[in-house]
């Protein structure tokens, strides 16, 4: 007999990450992922920073805070450096119109915007083919700038971005073995599904569906809008769709030779 618990203290969340790597090797043969942060700044004053994670052949950015247009310009530059002979295609999204719009200025482009509750998502991406001017000001470190960080704070604070969420677990056990779990944050209005995983020995149970169902009955019970999750070809769009999610956003050869999808379940 399978036994449900919610692991509010994330004991077994290296277990369910575990399984589904397991899955995703079989698909994605690029298995390599950078993680590097870039700035520019000099002794004297600090113009802006990102961080940038390289993984699945697109390099994704994030905590991008500038003081201009031509300072994201700067560091777009540098990681075109890094990623050029690497990744399919840069990508970012952002909550802010005012921060989509500071993008676009700077470069990107905005693939999409769609709405999930009371939030706007903008998905942009930037391309590898073009010409910027360097700055010697602009570094890259794999480390988080004491300057970067207290800068970052103040930024999502400007923009009423600083919510944490909740985390809601939880694992399925069979004889106290995980065999399967599903891991995700509660936001504000919406709860995003990060991580679903069942062990291949046991994926004609419908433990899949079962802690999907956890999921929705907590967004339920706590008056949830929406529940949004990313998946891919290669995993489970299909299962997604028979349990009412709809396809808001995907996204070409990422990984390559695959799609990646944004699934959303309106509960209102």
């Amino acid at each position: 007999m399978i036994q449900y618990i919610e692991d509010t203290n994330k004991t077994y969340d290296d277990a369910i990450k575990k399984i589904l790597r397991g899955h995703n090797a079989k698909y994605s043969n690029n298995k390599l992922s950078v993680e590097r942060y870039v700035y520019k700044a000099n002794a004297a004053f600090f113009y802006g920073g990102l961080y940038s994670h390289y993984f699945w052949d697109w390099v994704s950015i994030s905590d991008v805070i500038y003081d201009s247009a031509e300072t994201i310009k700067h560091l777009m530059l540098e990681v075109i450096k890094l990623y050029n002979n690497k990744a399919v295609g840069i990508k970012t999204f952002t909550l802010v119109k005012a921060i989509s719009d500071d993008l676009v200025e700077a470069g990107f482009v905005l693939n999409k915007s769609y709405r999930v509750g009371k939030t706007t998502y903008y998905n942009l991406e930037y391309t590898f083919d073009r010409e910027i001017n360097s700055d010697p000001l602009v570094y890259h470190s794999d480390e988080k700038d004491t300057r970067y960080k207290g800068q970052l704070e103040r930024f999502k604070q400007k923009h009423n971005l600083n919510e944490d969420p909740t985390p809601y677990d939880v694992v399925a056990l069979k004889d106290n073995l995980c065999v399967g779990g599903v891991l995700a944050q509660c936001y504000e209005d919406v709860i995003y599904v990060s991580h679903l995983a069942v062990s291949k020995d046991y994926r004609l149970l419908s433990i899949g569906r079962t802690l999907m169902h956890k999921v929705a009955e907590h967004a339920k019970k706590n008056d949830y809008d929406s529940i949004m999750l990313g998946t891919t070809s290669f995993q489970a769009k299909g299962f997604y769709e028979k349990l009412g999610y709809k396809v808001v956003f995907e996204r070409n050869n990422c990984p390559k030779n695959s799609v990646s999808y944004t699934m959303v379940l309106e509960l209102v």
